[in-house]
């Protein structure tokens, strides 16, 4: 994508949000104000996610070269793809052996990022992606280089080298091959 493009993608995003009048602000009561009163609160929702581990498929991404110097192979991104309605799926459903075909169709694929420290299986992006499915979205949850569940125990295990942000093109291009699954 070009830079005259790009510019142009992210101003179009401002307008809409800027003149968006269904924009909720994000007003919690004062007692739930603080952040790790909002974390602790989340994990206690973890629950409901559960199933997604049961549906969810992992895909390996190639994120193009190196740019650390540290390895000569191409950078490779993890993320997960959860279909759109696979919650109705499980042998738990409403009908209890499951259903063998989607009920409906998707209404599109969304990508989320972690934040920082964050991976593609954290609370938020859990809870997230578990809203999305329900409502009939494709969701794929990418983790940036050294991220993802399980990635202390062996945290070279895809990578050689630590995550910069500068090695932002790693993610763009993994979001390349995510926007053709679409």
């Amino acid at each position: 994508m070009t830079t005259l493009k790009k510019a142009s993608v992210l101003n179009e995003a401002k307008e809409h949000f800027a003149s968006n009048e269904n924009t909720l602000n994000f007003a919690p009561h004062p007692l739930l104000r603080a952040s790790a009163v909002q974390t602790v609160l989340a994990k206690q929702l973890t629950g409901q996610t559960g199933w997604l581990t049961q549906v969810e498929q992992p895909v390996l991404l190639d994120a193009g070269p190196d740019a650390t110097g540290y390895d000569e192979r191409a950078v490779r991104l993890l993320g997960y793809y959860v279909p759109a309605h696979s919650h109705e799926r499980l042998p738990s459903a409403a009908n209890g052996a499951g259903q063998t075909a989607w009920p409906q169709k998707s209404r599109g694929l969304v990508m989320t990022l972690h934040g920082w420290c964050g991976c593609s299986h954290s609370t938020y992006n859990l809870l997230l992606t578990d809203a999305l499915v329900r409502a009939g979205y494709d969701v794929f949850r990418l983790n940036a280089r050294d991220h993802g569940p399980g990635i202390h125990v062996v945290p070279e295990a895809l990578n050689t080298g630590v995550f910069l942000g500068t090695l932002i093109e790693e993610t763009a291009l993994a979001t390349h091959w995510v926007a053709q699954m679409a």
